[in-house]
């Protein structure tokens, strides 16, 4: 994978040299821990009217990032541990002692345009693509299973950001990522459900 990241910048930052002479390129490596906030139905729990089968919680991004003027090309991976904790609390006060949890990882990329890129200050609005992989599993009762009714596949993204360069090598990052994954809920019975939620991630930035 690397290798494959290495050759695909380098091609880039080659043609780029070659075809625009006054064309600066930027690489950065980018980390933050914000939180994940789902949204919408997805998340009710089908057998208890107005109980959260899942919730958001903390999550983990590293990106690598080229830059090539006002245009970046962003590869990134996003790890969330979902939170069940009003399952869990719902099922113990109708007496069930049973424990659950939930996951959201993506790997994917983005393409970015930076409509402010000044020394100081960046703003940029970003799309792009993600493989989301969903899981759960719940123990009760000495059993441990799998949920069936979660599905891993392509999401859709769009977001924006801002940026704060305390100099040419650090900068502050504020971005936000909405993620959209179609019928990421099916339920046996026929019912689905879009995943959907607000990335927000705080992080560092170094450019090299």
């Amino acid at each position: 994978m690397c290798k494959i990241i290495l050759l695909v910048t380098g091609i880039v930052a080659f043609l780029a040299g070659v075809c625009f002479a006054d064309t600066t390129i930027e690489f950065s490596l980018m980390g933050g821990i914000g939180y994940f906030h789902a949204l919408g139905d997805w998340t009710t729990h089908r057998f208890a009217p107005g109980v959260d089968q899942f919730q958001g919680r903390y999550t983990l991004s590293p990106e690598f990032e080229v830059k090539i003027n006002d245009i970046g090309i962003g590869l990134f991976y996003s790890y969330t541990r979902l939170s069940a904790v009003d399952w869990e609390d719902y099922a113990r006060s109708q007496g069930d002692d049973l424990y659950a949890s939930g996951a959201l990882g993506q790997l994917g990329g983005v393409v970015r345009y930076y409509p402010v890129n000044t020394e100081r200050h960046a703003v940029n609005i970003e799309g792009g693509l993600s493989h989301v992989w969903l899981t759960g599993n719940e123990k009760y009762r000495g059993f441990d299973y799998e949920y069936d009714f979660v599905q891993s596949g392509l999401g859709f993204l769009m977001g924006a950001g801002y940026q704060y360069s305390f100099n040419e090598r650090l900068s502050l990052t504020l971005p936000v990522r909405f993620l959209w994954k179609p019928e990421g809920i099916r339920y046996p019975e026929g019912n689905t459900y879009d995943v959907l939620g607000l990335l927000l991630m705080p992080g560092l930035k170094l450019t090299f």
